[in-house]
């Protein structure tokens, strides 16, 4: 039955990667508008690429690496790159200590909110894709 269960979890966790990603493309004028408004994306990205490229480079992180932790291929690895995204995505656009008011509590939620998705990729990560994945196969 754990085996299951893990199996459910590990399925649940990455859909809101890859509907963010969707949702993103979908709209990805405006996310390069909000990357563009990022200060610190200016002085270490933008000589790399543009806020346009960033955009969907982000997109691609979330809907590739999501499906891969959904389906269990290159689970660790995905679901590390996946924490590493969501720890840059939390810390960058949801510092709520720098926020008054209204957005300072919904930024708050979302960055506790974030927190959790971060440990049970964490716990993916040491776990691996479990017994009902590609990867066990």
């Amino acid at each position: 039955m754990w085996d299951e269960l893990y199996a459910v979890g590990r399925v649940l966790v990455p859909i809101v990667f890859i509907v963010a990603g969707f949702q993103k493309l979908w709209d990805i004028g405006s996310v390069a508008r909000t990357i563009a408004s990022i200060e610190m994306l200016h002085r270490h990205l933008f000589n790399f690429m543009g806020p346009m490229g960033f955009a969907y480079l982000v997109a691609v992180i979330e809907i590739v690496g999501g499906s891969l932790v959904l389906i269990g291929v290159w689970t660790r690895f995905a679901a590390l790159i996946l924490l590493i995204y969501a720890a840059i995505v939390t810390f960058t656009l949801h510092d709520f200590w720098n926020m008054q008011g209204v957005a300072r509590d919904g930024n708050q939620i979302h960055f506790l909110k974030n927190l959790s998705i971060m440990g049970a990729l964490l716990m993916i990560a040491a776990a691996g894709a479990g017994r009902y994945s590609v990867d066990k196969k």
